[in-house]
């Protein structure tokens, strides 16, 4: 999973590791986005937010079921960081 951003609008990408899907994803450009992780065969959901803050993408991670693992394999979520356009 990665999130970049341009200036305040975050942009979220995300892949789900084996035995998890993706559900629902919201990925941007927008002041927010999201994605909702579902196990396959479990009740195991995870819903992470992202945004932005001061340039760089800051993520919250619900775990909606317990102690699931993380859904998006073995890398933990990375930000990423585009220049803004001049005067945007």
């Amino acid at each position: 999973m990665a999130g970049t951003c341009a200036g305040d609008q975050v942009t979220l990408s995300a892949s789900p590791a084996v035995g998890w899907r993706i559900d629902e994803i919201r990925g941007g450009p927008s002041l927010e986005a999201s994605v909702t992780f579902h196990q396959s065969g479990a009740d195991g959901e995870i819903q992470v937010d992202a945004s932005c803050n001061g340039g760089a993408p800051q993520f919250a991670v619900q775990d909606h079921a317990g102690d699931t693992g993380a859904p998006w394999g073995p890398a933990e979520p990375r930000a990423t960081s585009e220049p803004t356009a001049p005067g945007g």
